[in-house]
Order: C-alpha cells, then sequence, then structure tokens
C-alpha cells in the first residue's frame, strides 16, 4: 500500500504560552509564574503535529500565518516533519495563554481575539489547496475559522464535489461554529467532537439523542459509512455508525497536568487509521461495507478498540458486525451442498455423535457402545462386506444347531433360523447396511434384511448385535482401506 497523503485544514492558528503558578490563581490581584514554555497552539496544529508524530511523511497543514507570532508558529512548525502551505496574513496570529496553577484540574485558558482575513489571502491559500486536492486521501477541518474566512470549509467541500476524484476522499469535521453549510452539505463523514458539543450543536440533551438528529434521514451524517466520534473528557468516548448503533471506548486514568490538545491528538489518530483501512478496502476492490466505518480496518471494528456496546436510554446496542455474521452463517446454512451430510456438519461444528450413531454401525460389546473413528468410506464397507457375510452366515448356522451355549443365542434364533444377506454399502440406500429381513413392510423400506422376523424385537437390533463380533473382529484385524 502506498503512503497516505492527509491534508489538515487549520485556518486560526495560535501561538500556545503556558505560564505555571507556584500558588492557586488568585483574581483580582497579581499571579507570579514560576515557569514559561511555548509552542503551537490551534486544533489543525495540534492534530497536524500528532499525525506527523504518528506518521511522518505523510501531513500537509493549510494555514493562515502573520506577523511575529506567526514566524514564530512557522519556525515551530518548519522543525517538525511537516508540509506546510501557509498564506501570510497582514494581521497577526493570535496568542492563547495557558494558566496552570494548583488545585485547578485542566487549568484555565485565555485566548486573544483572531485577526482577520482579506479575500484575497484566502483566495490565495483556496487556490495552493485546489492544485494538489486530488493527491489527498483524507481531509480535515479542524477549530474555528477566522473572521473573513468563515466560509472555507465549505469551498473546500464544493471543490471536492467539482473532483473527478473528490467522492473518495474522507472527510472530517472538528468543530461546531460556522459550520453549518459543510454540515448541510451532507459530504461529512465523520464528525469527531465531543459529548458537550454534539448536544449544543443539535439541541439536545444526551449524546444517543444527538446521533438522533445528525443520522436522520437528511441530518448533518446522512454521507454513507458516516461516523460519530464523541469524546467526552475522561469519561469513554463514543463512535456512533448510525442513530442506533455505536461503540464505547475505555480510556486509561491517567494524571492531568494541561488538557489542551488531548482532542486534537484523538482526532489525528483516528483519521489516520480511518483513512488508513479505507485505501487498504479500495485498493482490494471492496466499499468496505455499510455502516461500521473503520471497524474491520481499525478493525472486527473488531481488531478496533470500540468493544463495549454504547448506551442508548439505558439499553445496549449492538454493533452492526453481529448481525452481518449472523446473515452470512444463515446463508451458508441455506445453500450447503446436499451431499454434506447431518452428521459432517455436526462434526464440523465440534458435536461428537460416536455414542448415539455406535449403535447403527453394530460397534456395542457386552450391551456398551464402543466409541470408534468416524465410519468408513462405502468403498472400505463394500470391501468387508464378503468376510462379514461368510462370518455372520458361519455363527448363524452354529447357533440354529445349538453349537453355542442356549445363554448366547437370540430369543428369536429358538423359532425360526436367520438367513444373513451381509453388508450391502452404506448411505442413504441402506441407512447403516446391517440389516436382518422382516417383514414385507421393513424389507421395503430398508431393503435388506433375513428371512425371521419378530414382534417383539426390532429387526435393526438384532441384525446389529449378530453382525457387531464379525464386523469388530475384522476392523481390529485392520482392513486395508480401498478408494
Amino acid at each position: 500500500m502506498h503512503p497516505l497523503s492527509l491534508l489538515v485544514v487549520g485556518p486560526n492558528p495560535a501561538l500556545q504560552r503556558v505560564l505555571s503558578l507556584p500558588t492557586q490563581l488568585e483574581l483580582g490581584s497579581v499571579n507570579r509564574a514560576a515557569s514559561l514554555s511555548e509552542y503551537v497552539g490551534g486544533k489543525g496544529q495540534g492534530a497536524a503535529l500528532a499525525l506527523a508524530r504518528w506518521a511522518p511523511g505523510e501531513t500537509t497543514l493549510a494555514s493562515f500565518l502573520g506577523g511575529d507570532t506567526g514566524r514564530a508558529v512557522e519556525a515551530l512548525l518548519s522543525a517538525s516533519d511537516l508540509e506546510l502551505l501557509t498564506q501570510p496574513t497582514a494581521a497577526p496570529t493570535r496568542i492563547c495563554t495557558t494558566l496552570l496553577s494548583p488545585g485547578v484540574a485542566g487549568g484555565t485558558e485565555v485566548i486573544d481575539p483572531s485577526g482577520t482575513v482579506s479575500e484575497m489571502e484566502l483566495d490565495a491559500l483556496l487556490g495552493q489547496i485546489e492544485e494538489r486536492l486530488h493527491t489527498f486521501d483524507a481531509l480535515a477541518f479542524c477549530g474555528t475559522c477566522p473572521s473573513g474566512a468563515q466560509d472555507i470549509y465549505s469551498r473546500l467541500v464544493s471543490m471536492l464535489a467539482a473532483s473527478a476524484s473528490g467522492d473518495k476522499c474522507t472527510v472530517l469535521l472538528d468543530g461546531i461554529k460556522q459550520v453549518d453549510e459543510v454540515l448541510n452539505s451532507g459530504r461529512v463523514d465523520v464528525l469527531k467532537i465531543n459529548v458537550l458539543e454534539a448536544t449544543t450543536l443539535t439541541g439536545t440533551s444526551s449524546a444517543a439523542a444527538a446521533a438522533a438528529v445528525l443520522f436522520a434521514e437528511n441530518g448533518a451524517l446522512r454521507r454513507r459509512r458516516a461516523l460519530l466520534a464523541l469524546t467526552d473528557g475522561p469519561k469513554p468516548a463514543l463512535l456512533f455508525t448510525s442513530a442506533t448503533q455505536g461503540w464505547r471506548l475505555h480510556v486509561p486514568s491517567v494524571e492531568v497536568v494541561n488538557a489542551i490538545g488531548a482532542g486534537d491528538v484523538c482526532t489525528a489518530v483516528f483519521l489516520y487509521h480511518l483513512a488508513k483501512a479505507r485505501a487498504q478496502q479500495s485498493g482490494d476492490g471492496g466499499d468496505g461495507g455499510d455502516g461500521d466505518g473503520g471497524g474491520d480496518g481499525g478493525g472486527d471494528g473488531a481488531d478496533a478498540p470500540w468493544r463495549d456496546a454504547a448506551s442508548r436510554g439505558g439499553a445496549p446496542v449492538q454493533g452492526p458486525r453481529a448481525a452481518e455474521r449472523r446473515r452470512v452463517a444463515r446463508a451458508e446454512r441455506r445453500h450447503a451442498p446436499n451431499q454434506v451430510g447431518r452428521r459432517e456438519r455436526a462434526r464440523a461444528r465440534g458435536v461428537k455423535p460416536e455414542v448415539r450413531t455406535a449403535a447403527r454401525r453394530g460397534m456395542y460389546r457386552a450391551g456398551r457402545a464402543v466409541a470408534l473413528p468416524p465410519r468408513p468410506p462405502a468403498a472400505r464397507l463394500r470391501a468387508l462386506a464378503p468376510e462379514a457375510s461368510a462370518a455372520a452366515r458361519a455363527d448363524a448356522r452354529a447357533r440354529a444347531v445349538g453349537a453355542l451355549p442356549p445363554a448366547a443365542r437370540p430369543a428369536h434364533a429358538a423359532r425360526r433360523r436367520p438367513i444373513w444377506r451381509g453388508v450391502h454399502g452404506v448411505g442413504g440406500q441402506d441407512r447403516g447396511g446391517l440389516w436382518e429381513r422382516g417383514d414385507a413392510r421393513a424389507d421395503a423400506h430398508d431393503g435388506l434384511g433375513a428371512q425371521a422376523h419378530a414382534a417383539d424385537q426390532r429387526p435393526r437390533t438384532r441384525a446389529v448385535r449378530a453382525l457387531a463380533p464379525a464386523a469388530a473382529a475384522i476392523l481390529r484385524a485392520g482392513a486395508p482401506a480401498v478408494g
């Protein structure tokens, strides 16, 4: 498989400053920081940097940068393994400040207002992206848009629709502001936000209710194989493939120092493996199935980490793969070849019917069924037929003339001398091959047997008991298999 080509559009970057305070933050007073660190901020920039660490050399970042802060951000991005599509702007890049203080989990965030992007600057960046749009396997629209560039996502969606290969590109949206046109277009493959954003976007009170709105017939996620990925801080994350199907991912417990950028890393890794799985399915000639997203590629969904069913109204939601497996199994059973016998199918499922079938094979010793290997092929039984018949006739003559002790003779031997026909094969014609001729109805039904019959004894049982010693002796002697 060729390397992926991923484009992250982060139109609103920032220079992230983190101030660590030795004491708890006090409003209305002077707070002196003990340390300061600076790095690249912004949703798209965080996702792109995570992709550069996760899959080096496969990600391109498109963004606006301006002023001294923009040059500082560009210098930090150039040190990573990213390809940059940067449009300089007259407005400086914003600064986001995080205040970390003891006793406050996650810190406090202060965000500068964004500068305005001119129409010329917007067109210039869109022109750079359009030249290479056909080469990307996936697009990620991450974060808010600065003033003047509010329609950058919707214009990129229109470019995808006009591109010959645009339908194959996976589109992920991470954001809920200024994205109405993108959602209404129905072109979003993955909506990756948190639970609070999902309920705010849909005006609902739960993740399941938000999924029902988004997956509606005219909802934002009406596209085939669309996914709704929801994070919820330290709580389990949710992945919905429809309004009623989803999985829950339990995240490990960690000590949180700074939660800024955690969702961006989740976006990056999820998008990479989803795009990789879908690219592999396209290369194999498959379409990836209906509604399970990266399930098997990310795996059986399974191989995927989404194990628990996401709850909707307190009841677990079943994943789509179980129903598909049951459907395939029913089709296989319905179209199974007729020549495959019931016992063969039972053996294939691991069932052991030796005790039940021992009587039919005539393998009784001292009243107990002997578990022997499965019945030999028909050709072998036919080869054993002459020897078994001869042994059976000799045994019958001995019983008829009284050469054997009376206790060893069958109850019917004193009334009528049996005449044995022997082994006539196996399969559906004689249902086991060892029968005694009974009345006309039994003879017509089974096609074998001897002339004697008794109302209180089943002909099959008498023949089985009479031929069992001879057949067992031949098998113990190791008669060669034929056919």
